[in-house]
């Protein structure tokens, strides 16, 4: 399945980002343009280690305008958990105010952006609890 996103996303689509949401993923003496640039634009797993404060809630709110842009799956959602209710309202925040109409899509069904507590309530906690109590 892997194999259908080599590519998904390129140049142009980074530097459409960049216009449209005011920011910028260039070089940059901590950040290297490279670096970036295959954050953005890998879709295998991927461990990004950084200092709070050097972008990296900023890189996947954009990573995620990004998908959803191209994204066509109508019952196939993307799942973003966070380990910080911070993290989690800013990538919202982000996806709400882009300026890129598809980005808002993400903040509802199919798709979740929540804490890990977030993501045991909703999809094992409650439902277990619905099945198992009689009210």
């Amino acid at each position: 399945m892997i194999h259908q996103f080599n590519n998904f996303i390129s140049d142009e689509d980074i530097r459409f980002l960049e216009r449209e949401e005011e920011l910028f993923f260039s070089t940059n003496e901590d950040y290297p343009k490279s670096d970036r640039q295959k954050i953005l634009k890998s879709m295998t797993s991927i461990d990004v280690q950084a200092c709070p404060g050097s972008g990296k809630t900023t890189l996947i709110a954009a990573k995620l305008i990004l998908l959803a842009r191209k994204w066509s799956l109508q019952h196939q959602g993307i799942c973003v958990i966070s380990h910080t209710n911070v993290a989690k309202n800013e990538i919202i925040n982000r996806l709400k105010n882009s300026k890129i109409i598809e980005a808002r899509r993400l903040t509802g069904y199919p798709h979740f952006i929540g804490t890990i507590q977030d993501f045991i309530d909703r999809f094992e906690r409650y439902p277990f609890f619905k099945q198992t109590l009689p009210f």
